[in-house]
């Protein structure tokens, strides 16, 4: 929902965290021209030349440069690991695992040793470091809600001397069926457990987006708008979420009735356009429809009806008077606790009160 911020020298924080780089010696390490070494192999067995030759092309670049990999990539995929009829869902995902076990194996995010092919063996797991990546940079990052549905805080915190975290690190294109990008930094999106794992989870990738077999440069469109990882990104600016009566609109009863069930949260935006999927993948109508945020809703709505814009008016003008110089966008950032960095369900306190 939000649109995830980089700030300058992440990519060089990035290399250097995960073992790549050496600053002292500016120069990559051997356990990245160990990777550097194995790709290049694969790469050139399998023709990929439509993918960088060097490693730090793939594990840096930007979103815009994933998207078209991502669609030459999983057309190789379709092509090579082709399904037909007869094959059962369960055949299919054994067959694709095994002709990826290569890719995953070289961009290794958490591949146990006992599952690692022999000519992989020397190369690590970097999920604890890509971990320990995103923990220590998480204020430069602006990891304090979900960056999925903001419904749930995330962030770090002290245990004993250990920094934890309270986020998982999503892969936007799924490790398990795009193993390539595993370790692309432009790939990740720090988000709530209930969105990584309990409503976008390891299925399908293109099935959630309801993308078709083969990519098209209309699908690249569509990606470039959905990720919040991507520069073009603007959920906030092409969706409002406003709170309207759950029975007719004739009904009038509503606006002065405190029963819950009397209301519903209601993402608006064009049903044809990318955010209305991203809404859908993401179960946020039904989710923003829970007693607790609907509660929010309505204490949001009951005071921007007591704090109404003439009233605001009023105490600026007062408030000036005195000697304050107070404008009217200070006043409500006050009354509704709209804190740009920390505020949860940041969009809806927008949509509802300003």
């Amino acid at each position: 929902m939000k649109k995830m911020k980089y700030f300058d020298g992440c990519e060089l924080e990035y290399m250097i965290t995960l073992g790549l780089w050496n600053e002292s010696s500016r120069r990559y390490t051997s356990d990245y021209w160990r990777i550097n070494r194995a790709w290049e192999k694969l790469r050139d067995d399998k023709k990929l030349f439509f993918l960088p030759k060097r490693v730090s092309k793939i594990l840096i670049a930007k979103y815009t440069k994933l998207v078209v990999y991502f669609k030459y990539f999983d057309n190789f995929i379709e092509k090579n690991v082709p399904r037909n009829s007869y094959q059962s869902k369960r055949s299919y995902a054994k067959a694709r695992k095994i002709f990826l076990a290569p890719f995953t194996n070289i961009f290794n995010y958490s591949v146990s040793i006992k599952d690692r092919l022999p000519e992989y063996k020397n190369i690590s797991c970097h999920d604890t470091l890509i971990a320990e990546f995103f923990k220590k940079f998480a204020e430069s990052f602006g990891i304090t809600s979900c960056f999925y549905c903001e419904s749930a805080y995330t962030g770090v915190y002290s245990d004993k001397g250990k920094i934890k975290r309270t986020f998982d690190i999503d892969h936007f294109f799924q490790k398990e069926q795009y193993p390539i990008f595993a370790l692309s930094l432009y790939n990740f999106v720090p988000c709530c457990q209930v969105c990584n794992s309990r409503v976008k989870g390891s299925g399908n990738f293109k099935n959630l987006y309801n993308l078709g077999s083969r990519i098209t440069n209309k699908d690249i469109y569509f990606l470039l708008r959905i990720s919040p990882t991507s520069p073009y990104y603007q959920f906030y600016e092409n969706t409002k979420i406003g709170i309207y009566p759950a029975l007719s609109e004739s009904n009038k009863i509503w606006q002065y009735n405190d029963d819950l069930d009397m209301y519903k949260i209601q993402f608006d935006c064009d049903k044809n356009g990318p955010y209305q999927k991203v809404i859908d993948a993401f179960q946020l109508d039904g989710r923003y429809n829970s007693i607790s945020i609907k509660a929010h809703a309505k204490y949001l709505e009951n005071l921007k009806k007591k704090y109404t814009d003439e009233y605001i008016l009023e105490i600026a003008i007062f408030l000036t008077k005195a000697g304050w110089m107070t404008t009217e966008k200070q006043i409500k950032e006050v009354i509704f606790h709209l804190d740009e960095r920390y505020i949860l369900l940041k969009k809806m306190h927008k949509d509802l009160l300003m």
